[in-house]
């Protein structure tokens, strides 16, 4: 399994009101394997924003935890790749480093799990299996070029390289 950069960023869901709640989207780098064909696959797991922010409250243990590898981080000069990719403005980079990490370590619950395969050299990628807490979809869907300014684009710029 080769080692690709972890992404993160913000994508949208539908409520069943039809109003549109912030999600953050996290493809953890132990989440991305390359295939022999080159192909890269990524689980990609929707959290509720509300949540992130919960979780890195400094009043609490796992809160304090996640703002000192933050800091951490940083200090070692990590820039998130959707900093690098201009994605996210520079002065974001406390507030996604701590989303990345929140991500990682707190026991959050997705709404969503989405397994992507990604084609590099075609720039196409397809959905491979989308679980929620209700249904599970397990067929894969057919491939399709990433539609520019999508969470999907974004994904494939960070990881096809």
């Amino acid at each position: 399994m080769a080692s690709r950069p972890a992404a993160s960023h913000t994508c949208r869901q539908r409520s069943a009101k039809g109003l549109r709640n912030p999600v953050t989207s996290k493809a953890a780098t132990q989440n991305i394997d390359q295939r022999p064909n080159d192909n890269i696959r990524a689980w990609i797991k929707c959290l509720l924003t509300n949540d992130v922010l919960k979780s890195v409250d400094p009043k609490n243990e796992q809160g304090k935890k996640i703002v000192e590898h933050t800091a951490q981080k940083i200090k070692r000069g990590y820039v998130p790749p959707i900093i690098v990719l201009g994605k996210t403005a520079f002065d974001q980079i406390g507030g996604v480093v701590a989303s990345e990490e929140a991500a990682n370590v707190a026991n959050l619950e997705p709404p969503v799990r989405i397994f992507y395969e990604i084609n590099c050299k075609e720039k196409m990628t397809r959905v491979l299996s989308v679980h929620t807490k209700d249904r599970s979809l397990n067929t894969p869907l057919d491939w399709e070029y990433a539609r520019p300014e999508t969470n999907i684009a974004t994904l494939l710029r960070i990881q096809c390289r």
